[in-house]
């Protein structure tokens, strides 16, 4: 039936109790997704707050990230052994480190070492860049880093999305 066109009262009807059982299978197939268990919910929704003076001439960026993790309770609250791990960085343009746009590659391999030392079997390295993927993946220090660390770097792609 097209839209332009009158329907009849007992075809809105028909409509409405159609639409009303596809809302209610919808949110009915849902309910068994809240009952699963959430990687570490409780720890994700905990906030923190590292105090210091600001001074990081005397650390290194990985020794930073790593007090970061340590303050949350350590990577292992996130990280448990055979977890595949996708970490989400933001790569969504294609600028050097030194632009300061993207997440610094330094911080990248820290997070993925973490990971890895907390014996995550896989880690990978995803974005839905704005610019072109790859480019933003190499111009960033992304690629290199995964190179570095052996993360697999997951470029969006139509047949991903299925």
């Amino acid at each position: 039936m097209k839209f332009d066109q009158p329907i009849t009262r007992r075809e809105s009807i028909r409509r409405l109790l159609k639409w009303s059982g596809c809302i209610t299978l919808a949110g009915a197939a849902r309910w068994p997704l809240f009952e699963l268990p959430a990687a570490k919910a409780a720890v994700a929704n905990q906030k923190f707050i590292i105090e210091g003076i600001g001074q990081t001439e005397n650390f290194s960026v990985k020794d930073l990230t790593r007090k970061v993790f340590e303050a949350a309770g350590g990577i292992g609250q996130f990280v448990s052994k055979g977890d595949v791990v996708v970490i989400k960085p933001n790569i969504s343009w294609a600028r050097p480190p030194k632009m300061a746009a993207t997440t610094n590659p330094e911080v990248l391999q820290a997070v993925i070492e973490l990971c890895q030392e907390a014996g995550a079997k896989k880690v990978r390295i995803a974005d839905n860049t704005i610019d072109n993927a790859k480019f933003c993946f190499s111009t960033s220090g992304a690629a290199d880093v995964a190179k570095k660390t052996g993360a697999e770097l997951v470029t969006p792609s139509s047949a991903l999305m299925r």
